[in-house]
């Protein structure tokens, strides 16, 4: 039996469906700015460039190297780029169709639901996320989620980003939490799970793929049911 009392989680792809939404978010703004006619654009490319443009854009954002103005005014520029199209103004527009349609999906993980239920009753419940303040709040509570977490910790709120050491003391000062009593929940295995691992705190990577990673992680679930056999 763990003797665990704070269980902070991850947000986008553990528990909000990031993949989905995005993606049905991109699907709603291609078709919105009539991308194939004006453009002959396919949106499967579309989402495919967008997809590759974003984790790189959020790789800097992690590195200091991009601020959220720059990440959120720079991305579309650089994926209409990539498709041979310049013009601004569609980037701006579809940046704000994107941002306006995204944090209003509502589609979660498998068993994220169920998993929060089961834990609830148990333990303190918390997020850590990478995300943006008024976004990641805007999903968890449109999501029907918010009434699990005691805390929400974002980059914004303590002004670094996982896995920065700073943001996960930040969470564990704000959770009055021990590191020996905590556990993080994250699909991302070096921003989430390496960054718990380095100040002490327990983890369990959740990722589907059959491969095991090299990594050591305290546990390995492939489905946020299996939680279940830990807590």
């Amino acid at each position: 039996m763990t003797n665990y009392q704070h269980i902070f989680f991850d947000l986008d792809k553990t528990l909000w469906d990031y993949d989905r939404n995005s993606n049905e978010a991109l699907v709603e703004i291609h078709s919105h700015e009539k991308l194939s006619e004006k453009y002959s654009l396919d949106v499967n490319s579309f989402i495919d460039v967008y997809n590759e443009v974003n984790i790189l854009m959020w790789q800097y954002h992690r590195e200091g190297k991009l601020d959220k103005e720059g990440l959120r005014s720079q991305r579309f520029i650089l994926v209409l780029e990539q498709l041979g199209i310049k013009e601004d103004s569609l980037a701006a527009r579809l940046n704000e169709g994107y941002m306006r349609s995204a944090m209003n999906k509502t589609n979660l993980m498998p068993h994220a639901i169920e998993i929060l239920n089961h834990l609830f009753e148990k333990y303190k419940l918390h997020i850590i996320t990478n995300g943006f303040e008024e976004s990641q709040r805007h999903k968890i509570k449109n999501s029907g989620i918010d009434k699990y977490f005691t805390n929400i910790i974002t980059c914004e709120s303590a002004d670094c980003t996982k896995p920065d050491r700073k943001i996960f003391e930040f969470a564990l000062r704000a959770a009055d939490a021990k590191r020996r009593t905590s556990l993080m929940v994250g699909d991302h295995l070096e921003v989430d799970i390496v960054g718990a691992r380095r100040v002490g705190i327990d983890q369990a990577y959740v990722n589907s793929s059959p491969m095991r990673r090299r990594e050591k992680v305290t546990y390995h679930v492939n489905t946020l049911l299996e939680l279940k056999k830990i807590l």
